[in-house]
C-alpha cells in the first residue's frame, strides 16, 4: 500500500496530478480542493490505492482528513473513486456531515452519478458515524477560539474532546490551553 508520496509536481490540472518521486512519475487523481491549494513544486500528498477492473487508480489528498473522507465513501456500495471525488470536491468535509446528518437527499442528487438510491444509502451507512462525531457549540467556539490563538484545527478538536468542562466556554478554553 502506498500511503504517502513527496515529490515535484511535473504537470498539474484541477483534478489530477503528475507527481515525480525520486525519477518515477505518478499520476494521481485529486479532488478539486487539492488541486486549488497546490502551489508549490514540490508536494507530500496522502494516497489510496484501488484496484479496479480497469486497473490501479491512485487517488492523492493534501490532508489526512481528506483522505479519510474519501475512504467512507468508497465504503459504501454503488460509491466508487470517481463519484467519492465528485463528493468532495462539491462540499467540504463539514458541509457533507451536516447533510447527512440533516438528511438532504436532494443536495447529494445534485452531483452527477448519485441517484434517490445511492444518496439514501450513502445518508444510512454514514448517520450513526457522524453523530458520534458532533461537537456542541460550545466546543466549537472553543476549537474556534484555540485556531485563533495558533493551534492547528485537528489538535484542537482532539484536545477539546479530552477535555471535562462542557458548559462554560472560558473554562473550557482554560482546561484545553493546559493540556497543550
Amino acid at each position: 500500500m502506498i500511503a504517502k508520496l513527496r515529490g515535484k509536481v511535473i504537470e498539474k490540472g484541477l483534478t489530477y496530478i503528475f507527481l515525480d518521486v525520486n525519477g518515477i512519475t505518478f499520476l494521481l487523481k485529486i479532488p478539486l480542493s487539492t488541486g486549488r491549494e497546490i502551489k508549490s513544486e514540490e508536494v507530500e500528498l496522502f494516497t489510496h490505492l484501488e484496484i479496479t477492473e480497469k486497473g490501479p487508480e491512485l487517488y492523492g489528498f493534501l490532508t489526512k482528513e481528506e483522505k479519510e473522507f474519501f475512504e467512507d465513501l468508497i465504503g459504501i456500495a454503488g460509491v466508487g473513486g470517481a463519484i467519492a471525488l465528485k463528493v468532495l470536491s462539491s462540499f467540504s468535509y463539514d458541509e457533507f456531515k451536516e447533510i447527512v446528518l440533516e438528511n438532504k437527499v436532494y443536495e447529494l442528487k445534485a452531483i452527477k452519478g448519485i441517484g434517490e438510491k445511492t444518496a439514501l444509502r450513502i445518508i444510512a451507512d454514514l448517520t450513526e458515524k457522524y453523530k458520534r462525531e458532533v461537537i456542541t457549540d460550545i466546543e466549537r467556539e472553543a476549537v474556534k477560539a484555540l485556531c485563533s490563538m495558533g493551534v492547528d484545527r485537528k489538535k484542537a478538536r482532539e484536545v477539546i474532546k479530552k477535555c471535562k468542562e462542557r458548559k462554560n466556554l472560558e473554562n473550557l478554553i482554560k482546561e484545553a490551553l493546559r493540556m497543550l
